[in-house]
Formats: C-alpha cells, structure tokens, sequence
C-alpha cells in the first residue's frame, strides 16, 4: 500500500526549539512472475516459453537469461526461450532466468524441464531405385528404412 513516492515528516523538540525534517522515500517491489512453463519435453520437438512478469510500482520489466541448457535460445525482448532438446538431454534441465525492473529490483525464476525421449520421433525414409525402363516411363521399387 505504500509503494512509490512517500513523503513525511520527523519533529524532534527538547521542549523550546522544534526541529522538522521533511522526508521522501520511494518503495520498490521486485517484479513478480506470474506465468509459469510447461515442465515436461520430447526429444526432437520445440519446447516454448513466454515468461511474463508484472511490477506493482508500474515499472518496464526487462529479461535475461541466467541459466539454459545447450541449445536453447532466449530472446530476450520478447522474453522467450525456445529449444528442441536432444536425446543426450533427457532427464532434467535446470532454467533460470532473472525479471529487472527500472530500478535494478530482480527476480530470478528457476525451473527445471523433464526431457523425455519421443519414440515416434523416428522418421521413416523411402528409398527408390529405378528397377526397369519401360516403353511408358521408370518403375521404381520402394523400400522403407528408419533414420535415427
């Protein structure tokens, strides 16, 4: 309730002289996060999140990234990371990532996201060759392969 500007005064006498000083302080709070990311993620899928923040004094919030793991990008004026993990990141991943306000006031959001290995991630190649020439174009023969 008493964020921003405040003013008072301090009166101090010893019985014949008063003395007043007028006082100003300004009180800030730290942005607060107030989205929060998906915990878990498939190995060769996008995995996005949008952090948003909000500043009771009104203040612009920007972002940065503390911590992320390899491979993950993090825009930082948009404050969104965005990453496609590996099969080498399953498990945890450990986040974090800090909300600044005007007046240095920070906020650090850690998390952690769960890789999990997506089988259907497998792809399936067609691989032809031609086997004849005929008098009405190619015939191809198709063979079914998984990339890894």
């Amino acid at each position: 309730a008493q964020i921003n500007k405040n003013s008072f005064e301090v009166a101090v006498s010893d019985g014949s002289v008063t003395d007043v000083q007028k006082v100003k302080v300004f009180v800030n709070n730290a942005p607060t996060v107030i989205s929060n990311p998906k915990p878990v993620g498939l190995t060769g899928h996008n995995w996005r999140y949008k952090m948003t923040s909000k500043d009771l004094n009104g203040d612009k919030v920007a972002y940065r990234a503390v911590r992320l793991p390899k491979y993950a990008q993090f825009d930082k004026k948009k404050a969104i990371v965005e990453w496609t993990p590996r099969k080498t990141q399953m498990g945890m991943n450990d986040f974090i990532l800090m909300a600044v306000d005007e007046h240095g006031a920070t906020t650090t959001h850690d998390f952690q996201v769960h890789v999990f290995y997506d089988p259907s991630a497998k792809q399936l190649v067609n691989s032809g060759w031609p086997l004849m020439l005929t008098f009405v174009g190619v015939v191809f023969a198709w063979g079914a392969g998984q990339m890894n």
